[in-house]
């Protein structure tokens, strides 16, 4: 390393000073305050290598700078980290800029380099900056044959705490308090570019963020990272080296929490022969979670267009998530990394999924090559899953509506001609499910299956299903099998409601008998109140549902069907399965039947 400084007589502007530092890829971090001896100070060819990349700095300037050129020479000539950054955190100054700055890293098999333009930082107190910016830069990254190159615009940063960032490269926790501290008030990165030499093109408008905090890890990042980095080529890791991977892991991601980040203007464009994809989204955003990671995201305006289709989203939403759990299966894992990992400890790993919600879908997409394209649309899509038992999800809920899309002809589909057939040009359907396992009454209880049609006609199921205790919820499939094997049934309610698909139904078997539909409509009517009380074994219950059935059918409206099992604990399912004749099951239950 080659240093050189010198001093300069010039007091250039009211209040100057500082010192840009450290960047994890594509982020920096800088510095801010005014002593009352300072100096300004022009520092020449300044270089750092360590566990975290290597540091490039042709020229920094100082204005009121609390450091002499010889101290900053010399916290740069130890090449040792914690001296470097315990120098850096008592720096003061009005203004420092550093016209371009280079960082070089390998990780793992990437070999990446960024450069920064014309970094300027703003009153800079004891290592604490008011502000930061750079005007731009570019990177790149290596891995193989394959090559990404590409440049982002200005940089802009806020209240950075730099003491307490470098604390958390170079300290290790300790048994004492380790509170989260704000590293950043805010942070910001505009236009940038990435493609890979050839057929794909990356653009993002910006990246900006709030309110990011970090609290130290129980070892200090940059030795971690250098034990990290001497494992890679261990096939067979010790028990302690597993140890230490696994904490540092649970460690990391839990040492971090922001407040907001969001991505804006986002364009993906592969241009190759093969698979052509222009795909862009208006926005993502994140909000934090106090449990770390992120506790809601939102997607806005999506478009992909790909092989002669193209899909529109307005928006995907999700709340409720959590990665808590899996924080929480890596310390386990830690404290025994010999443990086998079983089918359980992998289920209470799995994040909290919560409500994820889609909105307003439209899509078109030929069914094969060079045939017309079938436009679809979905309103609404909601999928929850939370309140987890052993890891397992034991609330469910899924719900579309509004699933629209025209049947053109000609598609050759069998699907799409058999509904032409009907009379169908365009289906718009709906359909829900909704389930929870009640824990103290060992019963899973289903509130909703259903479907809708428009024009077509309404059915829903809901019930509960009693015997199910925490067995099926284990993550060995067998023992799940076998507690589920024990589940009965305690009570169904069916609704059927006709909207029009029941005059189409009996309008093709009208033909196929050769009678009008009226004539059909009461033969069937006839038929069902003959036929099911004879398969149903005759009695009371078989009679009222068999005129229930034939009312429906001569004048479809609704049919409501409840079936209640007259034991309180319900009808196993390994005896519904094994019941010789539908009569046997009548025995059992309670049905109340009826049409409208």
């Amino acid at each position: 390393m080659t240093v050189s400084a010198r001093y300069t007589d010039d007091r250039v502007g009211s209040a100057k000073a500082a010192r840009a530092f450290g960047l994890g890829l594509l982020g920096t971090v800088a510095l801010w305050s005014v002593p009352a001896a300072a100096n300004d100070v022009v520092v020449a060819d300044l270089a750092y290598s360590g566990a975290m990349g290597t540091y490039a700095i042709p020229r920094m300037e100082l204005t009121d700078s609390s450091l002499t050129a010889s101290e900053i020479e010399t916290a740069f000539a130890q090449n040792d980290a914690r001296v470097l950054f315990e120098t850096l955190s008592t720096l003061s100054a009005t203004e420092v800029v550093i016209p371009r700055m280079t960082l070089s890293q390998d990780v793992a098999d990437v070999t990446q380099e960024a450069v920064y333009e014309d970094i300027r930082i703003a009153d800079m107190r004891e290592g604490r900056i008011a502000g930061f910016t750079a005007a731009g830069g570019e990177f790149s990254a290596q891995d193989g044959d394959q090559n990404v190159s590409g440049r982002f615009g200005a940089v802009e940063a806020r209240m950075i705490d730099l003491p307490a960032i470098l604390r958390y490269y170079t300290e290790a926790a300790g048994d004492g308090d380790n509170p989260f501290r704000t590293a950043y008030e805010s942070f910001s990165i505009s236009d940038l570019v990435m493609h890979d030499g050839e057929d794909v093109r990356f653009t993002i408008d910006g990246i900006s963020g709030r309110a990011v905090a970090m609290r130290l890890l129980q070892e200090p990042l940059t030795e971690t990272i250098a034990a990290i980095t001497a494992m890679e080529d261990t096939d067979d890791p010790t028990p302690e080296e597993a140890t230490r991977m696994l904490n540092f892991m649970a460690d990391l991601m839990d040492s971090f929490r922001f407040e907001e980040m969001g991505v804006t203007g986002i364009s993906i464009i592969d241009e190759s022969d093969e698979d052509p994809v222009d795909m862009s989204i208006a926005r993502i955003g994140f909000l934090g979670s106090p449990d770390g990671g992120f506790a809601s995201f939102t997607l806005e305006d999506m478009r992909v267009a790909a092989e002669g289709a193209e899909i529109t989203i307005a928006s995907i939403g999700s709340e409720g998530f959590s990665f808590a759990p899996m924080t929480e299966g890596l310390r386990r894992l830690a404290e025994d990394p010999d443990a086998d990992l079983s089918p359980d400890e992998i289920q209470r790993m799995m994040p909290v999924i919560g409500t994820v919600t889609l909105e307003e879908l439209t899509a078109s997409i030929p069914p094969q090559p060079d045939a017309p394209a079938m436009d679809g649309a979905i309103g609404r899509l909601s999928v929850t899953a939370d309140t987890p038992y052993q890891g397992v999800p034991t609330n469910l809920r899924i719900a579309i509506d509004n699933l629209v899309f025209d049947l053109p002809e000609g598609t050759g589909e069998e699907f799409v001609e058999t509904v032409r057939a009907f009379g169908y040009e365009r289906l718009d359907l709906s359909a829900g499910f909704a389930a929870r396992w009640n824990e103290a009454g060992q019963e899973i209880v289903l509130s909703d299956l259903s479907f809708s049609g428009e024009d077509i006609g309404a059915a829903s199921l809901r019930g509960v299903i009693g015997g199910v205790g925490p067995q099926a919820f284990t993550g060995d499939e067998a023992t799940r099998l076998m507690a589920l094997m024990g589940a009965s049934v305690k009570n169904l309610h069916l609704m059927v409601e006709d909207r029009g698909i029941a005059e189409i139904l009996l309008t093709l078997q009208a033909a196929e008998m050769g009678v009008s539909p009226d004539e059909a409509r009461q033969q069937m009517g006839m038929m069902s109140q003959m036929m099911l009380p004879a398969i149903l074994g005759g009695g009371p219950q078989a009679q009222s549902l068999a005129e229930a059935v034939g009312r429906f059918l001569e004048n479809p409206g609704e049919l409501e069907i409840a079936v209640e099992s007259i034991d309180p604990a319900g009808i196993p399912v390994m005896e519904l399965g094994t019941m010789s004749t539908p009569a046997a099951l009548m025995e059992r239950i309670e049905i109340d039947a009826q049409a409208r």
